[in-house]
């Protein structure tokens, strides 16, 4: 009887114990990815839209993809088209990840690559995803963008841990052999 009247305690400590898991949920970490994103844009007073611009980008407008992807042009690139099966070299500057203030840098070095398929369908890089392929829709050889990519169009460990990233600078590039052609 007694070691019965001794478990009923234990138990109770066990349960309290597993309540009080710290871990966040999925869907806690989406509601603050989304909060993390709408802070970012006011901010830096960014101005959002959902319909293509004609023309240029004022210099604060982000076009926000039926994919989710925010995208500012700077520049839509050379006459140049980029093709599917071409090798695209993307260089980039300024990517930070919103919770973790991570900042990475490669315009100045080795570019990432990757074999475009109106998609991405082999990259040299962990950094190469979908995020950074839609542009291609948008801009041609040299072309140039800014990025606010949410998790879900990111890489795998971004999509785990739900962090979004900021992306200051990307330009796109391809084989100079393909140029000549």
């Amino acid at each position: 009887m007694n070691n019965k009247l001794f478990l009923i305690p234990v138990c109770g400590l066990i349960l309290l114990f597993c309540a009080c898991d710290k871990t966040k949920s999925y869907e806690e970490m989406v509601k603050e990815e989304k909060t993390a994103i709408e802070r970012f844009i006011d901010e830096n007073e960014l101005i959002i839209v959902t319909d293509f611009p004609e023309g240029d980008f004022g210099e604060k407008v982000f076009y926000q993809t039926p994919e989710g992807l925010y995208m500012h042009i700077i520049s839509k690139g050379t006459d140049v088209q980029l093709n599917t099966n071409d090798n695209i070299y993307v260089r980039f500057k300024g990517r930070v990840e919103f919770k973790n203030s991570t900042e990475a840098s490669t315009l100045y070095g080795s570019p990432d690559m990757f074999l475009y398929d109106n998609a991405y369908s082999y990259s040299s890089s962990d950094w190469i995803c979908e995020g950074i392929t839609i542009p291609l829709q948008y801009v041609k050889y040299e072309g140039k963008v800014s990025l606010i990519v949410p998790s879900k169009l990111s890489t795998s460990y971004l999509q785990n841990y739900v962090l979004p990233v900021y992306y200051k600078e990307v330009e796109y590039t391809m084989d100079m052999e393909k140029l000549q052609d």
